[in-house]
């Protein structure tokens, strides 16, 4: 076949077309993204946070002049330009909304135990980016010894800087709940009325088989629930009497499958699971 120079002229022009969307879907996709809880719909200006400011000036390296985009954390998002830019203070001018960005379609709340060391400042990334709505760190009788008055608040605000910052990184709208580290006792009963879709993850070993846990796929309503309560245990596994306080509570003692994750590793594998089989991607 042969084509006509018309023909050729209007590929060319497409193919162009084609090169110039994908440049700037790539830039839109690249846009750095900025958290400001205060951000007003109304506004033309605002000022970034200094340690967002820090973060703009001294690790991304961006100037007056470049495109970026702000966040609240509830929702709301808008296109920005820096007008001005020094290590502690940026000033931007606001533009047009952006779209609130797609996502769980599906309120999680994920207690998991409290973990040794810096274990749990994974689980607060990787859950965040998963799409938790809720993160509640839980003290069991086998989590590690936790001295409430001296470390919670201080770990609380890490955590939600943790958060703040995949936030960011993922591109969701909304930020997620950092909860205080609660008893277990008290996250159960706070939800046994609350929650629609509530698990209980159980290692799958002679405990599992011991207290009827069924396997992740084996679920009698795989519907997408409205609501879900996810809580996932120590390093040691839950006592006895917390299986069956949950179970009490209307909680199902799952697994995950035949072999036994490493504790920070369960939150992962179970969000991407439960959220592939209740269509919320």
């Amino acid at each position: 076949l042969q084509s006509s120079p018309g023909t050729k002229k209007t590929v060319g022009y497409a193919s162009c077309f084609v090169t110039i969307t994908q440049l700037k879907l790539e830039a839109v996709m690249s846009l750095h993204r900025f958290y400001l809880p205060t951000l007003s719909n109304q506004s033309e200006e605002a000022q970034l946070s200094p340690e967002e400011a820090q973060h703009l000036t001294r690790v991304l390296r961006l100037k007056v002049g470049d495109n970026i985009r702000i966040f609240d954390g509830r929702g709301h998002e808008r296109e920005a330009i820096i007008k001005h830019a020094t290590n502690k203070k940026v000033i931007v001018s606001l533009g047009e909304p952006v779209c609130e960005a797609k996502g769980s379609k599906i309120v999680i709340d994920l207690g998991i135990a409290l973990l040794t060391g810096r274990k749990f400042d994974a689980v607060i990334r990787d859950a965040t980016m998963l799409g938790a709505a809720v993160i509640t760190p839980l003290l069991t009788l086998r989590s590690r010894c936790f001295k409430i008055n001296q470390d919670s608040d201080r770990l609380v605000e890490r955590w939600k800087h943790i958060a703040v910052a995949a936030t960011k990184q993922c591109g969701r709208s909304h930020l997620p709940v950092v909860n205080p580290p609660t008893q277990f006792g008290q996250y159960i009963e706070a939800r046994s009325m609350a929650v629609e879709r509530k698990l209980l993850l159980l290692e799958p070993n002679k405990d599992a088989s011991q207290n009827n846990a069924i396997p992740l796929q084996q679920l009698t309503s795989p519907s997408r629930p409205r609501t879900a309560s996810i809580a996932i245990g120590p390093e040691g596994g839950w006592t006895t009497d917390e299986i069956r306080l949950a179970e009490n509570s209307d909680y199902v003692p799952i697994t995950l499958g035949l072999n036994t994750l490493r504790a920070e590793s369960v939150p992962t594998v179970a969000l991407s699971v439960l959220r592939f089989m209740w269509s919320d991607f």
